[in-house]
């Protein structure tokens, strides 16, 4: 059995981070310094949130706490793809409009 603290709290966490290194990824591409305090600023944001108890306590609240630092993340990878000058290339046209559709379903899938 794995403990609710395992599959919520550094389940999320590993992914908050997940979405930090796609951010990051995209500014290594573009030539960029990366920045690990911003690629590890979803995951503090997220263990900050599950430390106050009627977020931990709601499952739609965790959801959306989730929802805004994975939007945020995709959001903040297709402004670097497109300020980067590369914003031509077909392979950043097509992740651009996966994470910018990423952005538009990820808030109907919480409620």
């Amino acid at each position: 059995m794995i403990l609710t603290c395992w599959s919520i709290v550094i389940g999320n966490a590993i992914l908050a981070v997940a979405y930090g290194l796609i951010w990051s990824g995209a500014r290594n591409f573009e030539g960029k310094r990366v920045s690990i305090v911003v690629t590890l600023a979803g995951a503090l944001i997220w263990l900050a949130a599950c430390s106050i108890g009627p977020i931990y306590a709601r499952p739609e609240a965790r959801a959306t706490v989730m929802a805004a630092i994975a939007i945020t993340y995709a959001l903040l990878t297709v402004i670097e793809l497109w300020r980067g000058g590369r914003a031509s290339l077909y392979s950043v046209i097509q992740g651009d409009a996966v994470l910018t559709a990423f952005c538009r379903v990820l808030p109907t899938c919480i409620w």
